[in-house]
């Protein structure tokens, strides 16, 4: 009788320990609401997007993005310049760029956030794919059918989630 109920036992741990993969991957919600923070002071301080209100959509992307930045934000993580970033190991290189290579849109955890106000007509999606790195696609102009355009801004923190350094790009579509 005892041999039954082990060897059931042996079979349900992989199991177990399977659907408990990811939840280290948890995105910090305190950590996001400090960085944003951060990102806001420092876009009202430098007078990027003057006048333009953000209203952020709650679902926080999970690298969906990043490919505007791909070289910069691969050389950060390998502590090296741009311009050395060809230099460096192309399998570390290329394990980075997978990180975030053809996200799909959608993919990222709703969150709902204290520090967020909540809005209908979102023009702002957060991604993030680690926790010292932020990124904002802001879409500014809408065109109907036609098309849209707006910008994307890359914010690196450091330990202190202080501003390490901030990346601007423009977008049209």
């Amino acid at each position: 009788m005892k041999k039954p109920i082990l060897i059931f036992l042996l079979l349900l741990a992989p199991l177990v320990n399977f659907g408990r993969q990811g939840a280290g991957e948890k995105l910090n919600k305190e950590l996001i609401c400090q960085q944003l923070e951060a990102a806001l002071m420092h876009l009202k301080s430098n007078t990027i997007l003057k006048g333009f209100e953000l209203k952020f959509d709650n679902r926080i992307r999970d690298g969906w993005g990043y490919g505007s930045f791909a070289t910069l934000y691969t050389a950060k993580k390998l502590k090296v310049t741009p311009e050395e970033l060809w230099n460096q190991d192309k399998s570390k290189i290329g394990e980075i760029f997978n990180s975030f290579e053809d996200k799909p849109f959608k993919s990222g955890s709703k969150m709902n956030l204290d520090c967020l106000s909540k809005s209908r007509c979102a023009n702002t999606v957060i991604s993030k794919i680690d926790s010292d790195t932020m990124l904002f696609y802001v879409t500014t102009n809408r065109l109907g059918e036609e098309g849209s355009s707006g910008v994307i801004l890359l914010f690196c923190f450091d330990e202190s989630n202080n501003i390490e350094s901030f990346h601007k790009t423009s977008w049209i579509s």
